[in-house]
């Protein structure tokens, strides 16, 4: 049996964690997209929140980001042994 190519494809699964109304996504998941020049596949992280336009029709806003690498972790981390001026 084959391994399964998830290029270009992603799942979404409900947050049965959600406490925050607006700040916590209603689903979220992982997403795995094939840059078109290098062919490199990139994970990346998806959230959605079940919202309601205007009008009163009712959608999924999505937000997708690309998912850090350990390094770029590492990087980000304050680090909170500096000499503080007080």
């Amino acid at each position: 049996m084959a391994d399964y190519d998830n290029t270009n494809s992603g799942a979404l699964f409900k947050n049965g964690e959600r406490t925050e109304e607006n700040n916590q996504p209603h689903y979220s998941g992982p997403l795995f997209v094939q840059c078109p020049k290098c062919g490199e596949v990139g994970t990346h992280r998806q959230a959605a929140w079940l919202t309601e336009s205007k009008a009163g029709k009712k959608f999924l806003s999505l937000k997708i980001q690309a998912e850090k690498s350990e390094e770029e972790a590492e990087e980000e981390e304050v680090d909170l042994n500096d000499d503080l001026p007080f």
